[in-house]
């Protein structure tokens, strides 16, 4: 019989905060009935990843005692409240032991636990047998009988000597392999291996589509074919990739005011696939959309409603995550996985899932790119059009015609006014109409303003026949081009300008809520676009003042120019760390 916890744990020190959200959502999409979850935990012992993998009782201990097997945790909930293991889940528990799979049980809320059998320390890691690894490429080995016009390469086999040895004393390897080595399998066979012996993720990040599709569609398979070992391998896209169920919802019930003329036919289309789609990725679209039309439809961080979301479970960005955490090797590119490392380094979390699920080792082929795209992702970068565009998903006009986000609230608040007090239906039309909806249009001209003002002191410094200019914002430049154009208050007004402008569209966000106790649940998708907007823009403000007017000798900050479309100037405002080796040391070496 297992070990019983007879106390209440600290849920935290179980389960990270993330997957106790998914977990509430799933109950609640089961109606508060019993749900049962596989889980995955890492080396701090906390669940990183559940799966649901039944709903009732009983009858579905055998499907869970498979799944289990490959898990390290079942966690299910008591409808009841009460957390006292009953007979079956002891039962339950008694099997899991068998196989080292620790048993939890959780109140609906997953705010409360009761750990029936602790999780299981990790076993001690498996060395690689490298000898036994280069026999499957060697003449008459499983990969030179299946490969087709197969070479015995001396270089190849020596390469896999390397990698297995950085992975078995766990220590960095820098290899360089020309063309024609056969690198791909031989950096393949070691991580495929090590990955299942071990139960640890592998990510391998490239820098160019040619070799995601390479490994996806054909190393990747054909080892998947002739090895003994059995393993899963994803490619992962970033979330921007997948259209956003949610927002296709609210584009449909809200064409007029949320899409533009010329946009309308090509948003149409897209509505249609996404009711049919299996993949949800815009690669799987018949043509590539344009940017700012795929832009109002693609899944965004900042604008996900989790697991209040209606399309929660259907979601295509939760449905490739989930395959993402059930396989062994990740494909990414550098700007996927650098992207998720700066997110993890700036919220601390190394251990949660960023952007992609946990993982322990990397390999980085096409490597003598990664500086360059590290330091990118460890810096801040804004431009002019990409603050119009914030501004114009709130507000514009087109033929007279409000568009936006305001105005999509403003229209929700009159439609629903029987179920809202009066008092607060006044108070949002108001703010929409007579104050924020101004504000944003003097905010674009305002926006206009100080870039041209910028640009047209660049062009002074410009040299002939150069088209684009790049000024580091050294102490000296600085003074010489803000203080000395006159260009320093502008800025500084428009950033506290913007400021004010987010705290005001808070407000609006806080009377929002109010609709939403009153109203019902669909209140939820507004309040979080107007969210997403609001936070844009305090992050711009930031940027923006910590690039012009903060200075230390860590960072490199500079501006780009050039001219634009219908004369409006491109101007681009970056600060990037001047060494990216204690960042990567921290974030990646020894993370």
């Amino acid at each position: 019989m297992p070990s019983v916890n007879v106390d209440m744990a600290n849920i935290a020190k179980y389960i990270t905060a993330d997957i106790c959200d998914s977990m509430r959502g799933a109950i609640a999409e089961a109606h508060g009935n019993e749900v049962f979850f596989v889980g995955w935990i890492d080396e701090d012992r906390l669940v990183h990843d559940v799966q649901v993998v039944a709903r009732g009782h009983g009858s579905a201990v055998p499907a869970i005692m498979k799944i289990a097997q490959e898990a390290d945790v079942v966690l299910h909930n008591h409808p009841s409240g009460a957390l006292q293991p009953s007979n079956a889940d002891l039962d339950v528990a008694g099997m899991l032991e068998k196989f080292s799979v620790a048993f939890y049980i959780v109140n609906n809320r997953v705010d409360d636990i009761y750990v029936v059998v602790e999780p299981y320390a990790k076993s001690d890691v498996q060395p690689l047998q490298t000898d036994d690894i280069k026999k499957l490429l060697l003449p008459g080995g499983p990969v030179s009988q299946r490969l087709s016009g197969y070479e015995d390469r001396p270089q190849q086999i020596e390469m896999i000597d390397y990698v297995a040895e950085a992975f078995n004393d766990n220590k960095i390897s820098i290899i360089e392999a020309g063309t024609g080595t056969g690198k791909t399998i031989a950096y393949l066979l070691p991580s495929i291996y090590w990955s299942v012996q071990n139960k640890q993720r592998i990510v391998i990040s490239t820098n160019t589509i040619n070799l995601q599709e390479q490994l996806v569609k054909k190393d990747i398979p054909f080892l998947q074919k002739v090895l003994p070992v059995k393993f899963d391998a994803v490619l992962v896209k970033g979330r921007s990739n997948y259209i956003c169920l949610r927002k296709v919802d609210d584009i449909e019930s809200e064409f007029d005011f949320l899409t533009d003329e010329e946009e309308r036919d090509e948003l149409k289309s897209l509505i249609g696939w996404a009711r049919s789609t299996k993949d949800g990725s815009k690669a799987d679209f018949a043509v590539i959309p344009k940017a700012n039309v795929w832009e109002k439809i693609a899944a965004e961080s900042d604008s996900c409603t989790h697991h209040r979301c209606a399309h929660f479970r259907a979601c295509f960005v939760n449905r490739a995550r989930r395959q993402a955490s059930r396989a062994q090797i990740l494909v990414a590119n550098h700007h996927l996985l650098f992207a998720d490392l700066a997110i993890r380094r700036q919220t601390g979390g190394f251990a949660d899932a960023a952007v992609l699920p946990p993982y322990q080792k990397i390999i980085f082929d096409e490597a003598h790119h990664i500086e360059n795209v590290a330091t990118n992702y460890f810096g801040s970068q804004i431009t002019r059009a990409g603050i119009i565009r914030i501004f114009y998903r709130l507000h514009r006009k087109q033929k007279a015609a409000d568009k936006g986000f305001l105005h999509s609230l403003r229209f929700k608040v009159l439609q629903r006014r029987r179920d809202i007090p009066d008092n607060l239906v006044q108070k949002i039309v108001d703010k929409v109409r007579s104050q924020l909806a101004p504000a944003v249009e003097q905010l674009v001209e305002r926006t206009d303003s100080v870039m041209d003002m910028l640009y047209e002191a660049i062009e002074r410094q410009k040299g002939a026949g150069e088209s684009e200019v790049k000024i580091r914002l050294l102490p000296h430049v600085i003074d010489a081009l803000f203080h000395g154009c006159g260009l320093t208050a502008p800025f500084r007004d428009y950033i506290q300008a913007v400021k004010i402008f987010s705290a005001d569209l808070h407000d609006l966000i806080h009377l929002t809520k109010e609709c939403r106790s009153v109203g019902g649940d669909d209140w939820e998708s507004i309040v979080i676009d107007l969210q997403a907007q609001a936070e844009r823009l305090a992050a711009v403000a930031d940027v923006l003042h910590e690039i012009l007017f903060t200075w230390d000798e860590d960072n490199i900050r500079w501006i780009e120019a050039r001219p634009g479309w219908r004369g409006k100037s491109i101007v681009r405002f970056q600060m990037s760390p001047l060494e990216i080796k204690d960042t990567m040391k921290e974030a990646v070496y020894e993370a």
